[in-house]
């Protein structure tokens, strides 16, 4: 069964200064062997003040694990395409 949970993730980038960093607080998903497949990036959200003092206090653990990098995310099984919508 694949779960989520919020991970701080960082992006490499590069500009015309050379190759950079961005981090921040991602929803990522994982697969049944517990390996992280997919992020999108989120912000702190709720249908009233204690849901959003909630989502906020989850985000904050993100803190607690390792900083994913892309290199961290195995590629999808066509199930788990499937699964999340992906089509080729």
């Amino acid at each position: 069964m694949s779960h989520w949970n919020y991970r701080v993730v960082r992006e490499t980038f590069a500009d015309d200064n050379g190759v950079g960093y961005i981090f921040g607080i991602a929803e990522v998903h994982y697969n049944e062997n517990d390996e992280p497949v997919a992020y999108a990036k989120t912000k702190a959200l709720g249908e009233t003040e204690e849901e959003l003092v909630e989502d906020w206090n989850m985000m904050a653990d993100a803190f607690n694990n390792p900083t994913l990098t892309e290199d961290d995310f195995a590629a999808p099984t066509d199930a788990e395409m499937k699964e999340y919508g992906v089509s080729e």
